[in-house]
């Protein structure tokens, strides 16, 4: 019953993620095909910022969330981590908001020299009304209830995306399209809240030593998950400031794409984090180890043959999705296909360490990763080279950082070591 528990819980995430990825490919495609590549630009810009400090403010709940309330079963200490949880979010949220509002006032002319007036203007009001479905979302994935997870995530998704479609055959300004972008996470919201998966009833079941542990632990978590953005975002971000927002759009395009293959391997990852982290908690390395090799093996296998065709066939999908305004993107896509095959290694690498309690040591492995990324970029760009130079240093940074993760897990989860994982192991449904 466990095992097809688990693989319940897998379908759902997969299935939810799946759909959202597509509605959300959708939006984005109908989007490239109603505005200008200017006006595009300019919104992947604000969607990119959006993204980065929600990433921020997830660093400072999720991941300890999720490790803790899994580590204890004891209903109280579950409620006094949700009420701690809860706590650090409203003050986050009221720290971000205020510094934003503040730099966006104090620094606004070079601010809108670089096309980010928009986010400067409204992520301190956003920022608010996005807190109670993200608080739903992280306390479903702490109590393993996916089903939440999938259905806040289509209120959001599927909300913007009918949006899109209504009115694609209508003009559009970024205006309206922001106001919907927002209204769909307010409605997110209030259903949370209506709901009770927010877990807002626990505020009161605070503490002051589980809200110093969640704070030390998403201490490191924040970093963590603020490198893995920069990683893609500070590519977009520099890309803007060298080149221009048309450029933006021209590499964004094929990362957009490459977003829709990462979606089975992040909603296996959401299963398996906290599976992973109990194993370890117990010392039960072995079957960690392996469970580990069978996902990075399965995902390698299954992405591989996909992989090569979109390496041939890439001017023809760029065209096909994006129309010939998007054909400049196909080497940039090709290069991004050789990174998604090394994915799955550097992911549960990074899922690893955190289960095994070793935060910072991920944060580390991030921080070089992201360091490599800006370093390189900015010699590529400030050098007048090309964005397909600017991929291949996505291509440096993985391999730097998956060295650097298995050398410090080797010895207690020796994943290169697959000799004792036969046949049955890699396809057993565990």
């Amino acid at each position: 019953m466990a095992k097809l528990s688990h693989i319940k819980d897998n379908l759902w995430v997969l299935g939810g993620n799946l759909f959202n990825a597509g509605i959300g490919f959708l939006s984005f495609m109908f989007l490239a095909h109603m505005l200008p590549v200017d006006e595009f630009g300019v919104w992947l810009l604000y969607v990119a910022a959006f993204t980065f400090m929600e990433m921020v403010r997830a660093g400072f709940i999720y991941q300890a969330l999720v490790k803790y309330f899994a580590s204890n079963s004891k209903g109280l200490v579950q409620k006094v981590i949700t009420g701690s949880s809860w706590w650090i979010g409203l003050i986050s949220t009221a720290l971000f908001s205020g510094l934003i509002a503040l730099s966006g006032w104090a620094f606004a002319e070079p601010i809108a020299s670089k096309n980010f007036t928009l986010f400067f203007q409204w992520y301190p009001i956003v920022i608010w009304v996005t807190l109670p479905s993200n608080m739903g979302l992280w306390i479903s994935h702490s109590k393993q209830r996916y089903v939440r997870m999938v259905i806040i995530q289509l209120c959001i998704t599927g909300g913007f995306g009918l949006f899109i479609l209504f009115n694609y055959h209508r003009s559009l300004d970024l205006t309206t399209i922001l106001i919907a972008h927002t209204a769909v996470r307010a409605i997110a919201g209030i259903f949370t809240l209506i709901s009770g998966w927010d877990g807002i009833r626990y505020i009161a079941y605070v503490s002051k030593r589980y809200v110093k542990k969640l704070v030390y632990f998403g201490q490191y978590s924040l970093f963590s998950m603020l490198g893995t953005n920069l990683l893609k975002s500070t590519d977009i971000f520099l890309i803007g400031i060298f080149i221009g927002p048309a450029a933006v759009a021209l590499y964004q395009f094929p990362l957009k794409i490459i977003e829709l293959a990462e979606v089975p391997l992040r909603s296996f990852a959401t299963t398996a984090f906290p599976r992973i982290a109990k194993w370890t908690e117990e010392k039960k390395y072995v079957i960690a180890t392996q469970f580990i090799q069978k996902q990075v093996l399965v995902f390698i296998m299954l992405a591989t043959p996909f992989c090569l065709i979109g390496m041939i066939w890439a001017e023809f999908f760029m065209v096909l999705i994006g129309k010939v305004k998007y054909a400049a993107s196909a080497p940039i896509f090709q290069i991004l296909l050789i990174y998604v095959i090394f994915l799955p290694i550097d992911r549960f690498i990074g899922i690893a360490l955190d289960s095994l309690n070793r935060p910072q040591i991920n944060t580390l492995k991030i921080g070089i990763m992201v360091a490599i990324n800006i370093v390189g970029d900015y010699l590529v760009l400030s050098a007048g080279g090309s964005l397909v130079m600017v991929a291949g240093v996505t291509l440096i940074n993985i391999a730097i950082g998956m060295g650097f993760g298995w050398y410090k897990i080797y010895k207690t989860l020796p994943i290169h070591d697959v000799r004792q994982l036969n046949a049955k192991q890699l396809f057993s449904l565990r």
